[in-house]
């Protein structure tokens, strides 16, 4: 049973970015929390790496949900591309080290 994706990357702005994405019928069950923990466990553990970020549109309301749990909200702001608005979480390394 595919459920979703999940992954890393350096986006547009050179930023290291977790992204995932679930299939409707497994929304509300934890998977994306789990995912989110796990993609940032391992990116701490893992790599080299000392920031993260995400970006989701206001009206995702569960992935927002979800990163107001593992990461730290930074800011709001228009897509200029779509127009629609966007919130950026960040979490660094320091930071989930003193909150695990």
């Amino acid at each position: 049973v595919f459920v979703g994706i999940c992954g890393v990357y350096e986006n547009a702005k050179n930023e290291f970015e977790i992204a995932y994405r679930l299939r409707e019928i497994f929304w509300g069950k934890g998977y994306g929390k789990e995912m989110a923990k796990a993609l940032i466990q391992y990116c701490f553990e893992q790599t080299n790496l000392e920031r993260l970020t995400a970006y989701v549109r206001i009206g995702n309301i569960g992935s927002i949900r979800i990163l107001q749990q593992v990461m730290d909200y930074k800011y709001t702001f228009v897509e200029t591309k779509n127009g629609l608005e966007e919130q950026v979480y960040e979490l660094r390394k320091i930071d989930w080290l003193i909150k695990r």
